[in-house]
């Protein structure tokens, strides 16, 4: 990042000092400039990748889907039900 940012302050010396001789000079400095500019900022970003595990209990699950049949659903679904089968267990 020194290197970019020292290439960045030589350009913008260059420029201010008014050295370039035609627009077609002053056209690629600037290219150049905004480039290092771009690399400058690109290398200050940080990515950070988390990972995380949840357990999800069937509870939790009765919970979500409850509070979907009963408030949040309506805006895309018509109906919404809920039924339990021979084992107990519930579908929706």
């Amino acid at each position: 990042m020194e290197d970019i940012m020292q290439i960045l302050t030589q350009m913008e010396e260059i420029r201010k000092a008014s050295a370039v001789q035609n627009w077609q000079q002053e056209t690629a400095l600037d290219e150049v400039i905004r480039h290092c500019r771009k690399l400058a900022e690109a290398e200050k970003k940080t990515v950070i990748s988390i990972n995380v595990n949840v357990v999800v209990t069937d509870e939790d699950i009765d919970d979500i889907m409850c509070t979907a049949l009963e408030g949040g659903i309506n805006f895309s679904c018509r109906t919404g039900t809920v039924s339990q089968n021979a084992v107990g267990m519930r579908s929706y």
